[in-house]
């Protein structure tokens, strides 16, 4: 199958560099690509159409060099959309492509591109151009990782022999991203350097993009409509999210105190370690330490192994605990050793800290951009990223749930 096109200068490549709004703190992790994008404004977009050179527009700082004269300008425009000074700003050559784009005839390309799409979309300076769509966008991500490239510029960059990004990129988004981050007339020097930094990323992925297998219209038609998805996102209920939360934060912190009670040490439900020892050392059945130990082979859940001999796992927990109970007598060390293991069965679990993230991320009421496509390389398939979604627990409380849903909301306000 063959390529969308071959003729070079149908690709746009481009990249953002953003700043937080005022009073919002975070970062693309905590907050979500879609959230993210909504609550930052665009300071540099550099771009190469085809093989051409790259162009790096400083739009932040293009009316005034300190941050109170930027946010009056920004101000101003919001008040009165559609000032044409702002359009000199974008070459002809630019406004040309997106028109193309419109047309089906040239595409946008960047490396996670819902991210540059959604700032592009939800940024007032194009409030007279018109949006992105996901049907004239690619991501090179994506087609990285069709390649079984990492999902890193860099690492994938340096994985096909390139140079990678600039090495102080890092930094550089630390000074100036924060919304009471640096500015140009306070870092001159370091302005250059961060817009030399936007160039080279575009520069980087553009050459991936052509160094990996092209990705026929099929493919490219299954990211686009993934990306609809993504758009549109999931309903999240928030107010639920966040008295879960808050239910689970309590639940867990009763569940430290009886352990701490039951063990006679500070220990919580998350220090598995200190808890699969103190169970072993307390073990006086050799069949029952064994269940224990990480070289016995048993059909574990997702959790990931614990690096010591000794393994707790959901699936090894419930072995063991079914091996006690299933005793005629029972001593009450025993007794003890199965509440220690309830606790951090129950108590362990990461799914509430989910209810965190999801109200975290959740715009609009609706959790968007968690699946990933090609997230899985080696066979195509999609992932999740965030929340993970593709990974809930299906759980049900049956004919008490609603009444489970509305406790949950009573105890969440107090």
């Amino acid at each position: 199958m063959a390529a969308l096109s071959d003729v070079i200068n149908d690709y746009c490549f481009f990249d953002f560099e953003t700043r937080l709004l005022p009073g919002i703190s975070g970062d693309i992790t905590t907050l979500g690509t879609y959230k993210y994008a909504r609550l930052a404004r665009p300071i540099i977009l550099t771009y190469a159409i085809g093989d051409g050179p790259v162009q790096c527009i400083d739009i932040g700082w293009a009316a005034g060099k300190t941050e109170e004269e930027m946010d009056a300008t920004m101000e101003r425009w919001l008040m009165e959309p559609g000032e044409q000074r702002f359009r000199a700003m974008v070459p002809d050559e630019l406004d040309k492509m997106l028109c193309r784009a419109l047309r089906g005839e040239a595409w946008f390309c960047a490396w996670n591109c819902a991210f540059d799409r959604t700032v592009w979309n939800n940024s007032f300076y194009y409030s007279w151009l018109d949006r992105l769509t996901p049907e004239m966008t690619l991501d090179a991500m994506a087609q990285a990782a069709a390649s079984n490239l990492p999902s890193s510029l860099q690492a994938a960059s340096r994985a096909l022999g390139g140079s990678g990004k600039q090495h102080d990129g890092k930094d550089l988004i630390r000074l100036f991203s924060p919304h009471d981050g640096a500015t140009p007339g306070s870092h001159p020097a370091e302005w250059e350097r961060f817009k030399s930094y936007a160039a080279k990323d575009v520069e980087v992925l553009r050459e991936v993009f052509f160094q990996t297998r092209a990705l026929p219209r099929q493919e490219w038609e299954d990211y686009w409509v993934s990306e609809r998805i993504n758009e549109r996102g999931v309903a999240v209920d928030v107010p639920f999210c966040r008295a879960a939360y808050r239910v689970a934060r309590a639940n867990t912190e009763y569940a430290n105190q009886q352990l701490a009670e039951l063990t006679g040490r500070p220990m919580r439900v998350t220090t598995v370690q200190q808890i699969a020892d103190w169970v072993y050392d307390r073990l006086d059945d050799n069949e029952a330490r064994s269940m224990l130990e990480a070289d016995i082979d048993v059909a574990d859940d997702d959790e990931e192994e614990e690096s010591s001999a000794l393994s707790l796992t959901r699936a090894r927990i419930g072995r063991l605990v079914t091996f006690l109970k299933a005793k005629a007598e029972r001593t009450e060390a025993e007794r003890t050793i199965i509440a220690v293991l309830e606790l951090r069965e129950y108590g362990g679990a990461a799914s509430p800290l989910k209810f965190h993230k999801m109200a975290e991320q959740a715009d609009g009421g609706r959790l968007k951009g968690s699946y990933v496509f090609n997230g899985a390389p080696q066979t195509g398939r999609f992932s999740s990223r965030g929340v993970q979604i593709h990974n809930l627990p299906r759980a049900s409380l049956g004919d008490v749930e609603e009444q489970a849903i509305i406790d949950i909301m009573d105890l969440g306000e107090q």
